[in-house]
């Protein structure tokens, strides 16, 4: 797992500004139930399913217990969520991200860059005018919380 995680930092690193110099988070590894829990609290959304999640006050990275090191798909989980983990790391994190939505607007841009890369379909397709929206309006912290 070590070696996976400093191969998707040097990623990171090599296609964003992103500080890497950064000691590994810690790896957890929870179920569905857990992971709703952890995100959502007791305000889940109907359908919600995330597959993974960093705590920054943690500096915990979690995936879910059927996470296979095997998988490269899982891989793609694990890079979005170091992204958060690099993201955080700068003291001044608040200078460069004017709410969580831009941190999210790049995870997901980086992550389909590797995804692209790495012979994946990218989260969000070039055609797909309504995510594409979306991230727009994530980058530009618009109906987003504020930090």
């Amino acid at each position: 797992m070590e070696a996976l995680i400093t191969a998707l930092l040097l990623f990171i690193g090599a296609h964003s500004d992103l500080n890497v110099a950064v000691p590994h988070p810690a790896i957890r590894f929870v179920s569905q139930e857990e992971m709703l829990q952890l995100y959502f609290g007791d305000k889940r959304p109907i359908g919600a399913n995330p597959q993974g999640m960093y705590d920054p006050y943690e500096k915990t990275v979690y995936l879910l217990s059927d996470w296979d090191a095997a998988s490269s798909e899982d891989h793609s989980r694990l890079l979005h969520e170091l992204i958060h983990h690099a993201q955080y790391h700068p003291l001044d994190y608040r200078k460069r991200y004017q709410c969580v939505s831009q941190m999210e607007a790049e995870a997901i841009k980086l992550t389909d860059t590797w995804r692209v890369k790495n012979g994946f379909p990218p989260w969000v397709a070039e055609d797909d005018l309504e995510k594409r929206a979306i991230l727009t309006l994530y980058a530009n912290c618009i109906g987003s919380h504020i930090h």
